[in-house]
């Protein structure tokens, strides 16, 4: 979560994009 928080101060659509996939993945994995 800490590198998830430094990654949207530093750049929110990049962090947009990570929570997406990051959601991709657990439908995929559940």
């Amino acid at each position: 979560m800490t590198c998830c928080n430094i990654i949207f101060c530093f750049s929110p659509n990049y962090a947009i994009i990570l929570i997406a996939l990051d959601y991709l993945l657990a439908r995929q994995l559940h």
